[in-house]
């Protein structure tokens, strides 16, 4: 899936030989290096010569815009009149592709890759560690330097001290040194908290732009996906292929790639080495939500299932009938049931959305207390639903200038608290009770497909869409519009 480098080696255990180079681990061959004696560092990894490139990195599309716009002007040699960025943060979930974007940009423009781990840095000598990065850096230029887990080194300095402390500040005291109109070191750093960083890292004439990788939406797994598919020697049934490509929607390419091995194993033994639907799905759903546990109270089970279902008739109501793509009441080592749903983040942009997605949120909880007929007999598991619907009323109070006290970014104050509590509590039970009357309204829907997951377990778009239509159908034919 991505070519190997032509000269890779891991420079603590590099030795100099007159014009060639042992490697502990294995020789190269037809390499003409630069000197190397001076990188005698076991924090440092060099790489001379890269031969990936943008498009062996999957997906990401937005991230190798942004890259690509600067690597057209690194490239070039001679000095230029507009000054270049010194750096940028790419940002996102594990899995995304950081490293995989760092190095490919690196081989675009033809520059030494010169990697660090920033854990490797926090010694009581890291100020000298860091200077001697920029040093070898500066030496074998161009280069690229790429600092993982940046979190760790530039946290903020109000809540650090000593060794951090010194550390951060010797980091951007190299960066500031760096020259911007000769092309010759750019640095790449890495983090799945770009919240945590020091506010001085992202100033004009530092890391200058932080790049959001995200997680791989339908139409970038449905390209990457015939690739990974011939790399394992895998096929998938045509007709279930964008199905299949739905149900990896919020995983990593790292995850796939994961998945469509363990497939391979599972399908070693069978002549086609066909991803069917049997094989692959229950691989997603034990990495999504932990591997199946048998679960012996039918009762709670049954309780599951109104919840879930619960959850269904909510989304399929406010947003759309595709935007489910599977039900589950298998019990498992994360959940005891799950509601797999698919809607454009662009949902939460206004207040309306944002209700309907908080109504949706506390349907499970909602349609609970339909079917026990009490809510004193609700179950502790309503907690993760509380929780997000929490975060999400908080966070759109506070920041989103829906609050009831005038508009103005509440989180920017410290005397809010009391005020955000009470409005955070009025929103959500007003939309709990709008959920609960949604779901007495299409009470037999919210039983129809209660019942459909206590037969079946799991459920998907096209079991759903079934009993919807035939329910909509029976609606019409009442001249009833039971949703409107």
């Amino acid at each position: 899936l991505k070519r190997k480098a032509k000269v890779a080696f891991d420079v603590s255990v590099v030795t100099k030989s007159c014009n060639d180079i042992t490697v502990k681990s294995g020789n190269f061959i037809n390499i003409t290096p630069k000197e190397i004696d001076d990188i005698e560092c076991d924090y440092i990894k060099f790489v001379a010569d890269i031969d990936q490139r943008f498009d062996d990195v999957f997906g990401q599309t937005i991230a190798k815009e942004k890259l690509r716009a600067i690597t057209s002007r690194l490239k070039k040699t001679e000095i230029q009149e507009v000054t270049l960025p010194k750096g940028y943060i790419l940002t996102g979930a594990p899995g995304t592709g950081k490293t995989l974007l760092a190095t490919a940009m690196a081989g675009e423009c033809e520059m030494s890759f010169i990697s660090v781990d920033a854990n490797e840095l926090l010694t009581s000598d890291g100020a000298s560690k860091v200077n001697k990065v920029f040093e070898i850096a500066e030496k074998y230029s161009p280069a690229i330097v790429f600092i993982d887990e940046v979190e760790l080194l530039l946290q903020n300095r109000a809540k650090t001290s000593g060794i951090q402390h010194l550390v951060t500040n010797a980091f951007l005291t190299a960066m500031d040194g760096i020259s911007t109109n000769d092309n010759q070191i750019f640095v790449l750093a890495a983090t799945n908290f770009a919240n945590d960083l020091d506010p001085a890292v992202s100033r004009a004439g530092r890391f200058e732009e932080v790049i959001k990788c995200d997680l791989p939406n339908v139409e970038e797994i449905s390209t990457a996906l015939p690739q990974l598919l011939t790399h394992y020697g895998l096929t998938i049934n045509a007709n279930k292929f964008t199905f299949i490509a739905e149900q990896f929607v919020g995983e990593s390419f790292a995850t796939i790639n994961k998945l469509l091995r363990n497939t391979l194993f599972c399908t070693q033994n069978l002549a086609d080495k066909e991803a069917t639907f049997d094989i692959l799905l229950p691989l997603i759903n034990d990495e999504k939500y932990g591997k199946k546990i048998t679960e012996s109270d039918e009762q709670h089970q049954r309780l599951v299932a109104y919840h879930e279902a619960g959850h269904l008739v909510s989304y399929i109501n406010h947003f759309s009938l595709a935007s489910v793509k599977s039900v589950s009441v298998e019990k498992r080592e994360k959940s005891s049931g799950f509601c797999h749903i698919s809607i454009n983040n662009d949902v939460y942009r206004n207040k309306t959305r944002i209700s309907h997605f908080i109504q949706s949120i506390l349907a499970g909880r909602a349609a609970e207390e339909l079917f026990l007929g009490n809510a004193e007999y609700i179950t502790s598991g309503c907690q993760n639903d509380l929780e997000r619907a929490t975060k999400m009323a908080k966070t759109a109070i506070k920041s989103f200038g829906y609050s009831a006290s005038g508009l103005a970014d509440l989180s920017q104050f410290e005397e809010y608290t009391h005020d955000t509590k009470s409005e955070v509590i009025k929103w959500l039970d007003e939309e709990y009770e709008k959920s609960k009357e949604l779901l007495i309204r299409n009470r037999k829907l919210l039983d129809l497909y209660a019942e459909l997951l206590m037969e079946k377990k799991h459920i998907y778009t096209h079991d759903i869409a079934k009993i919807w239509l035939a329910y909509q159908s029976e609606c019409s034919s009442k001249s009833s519009n039971v949703l409107a």
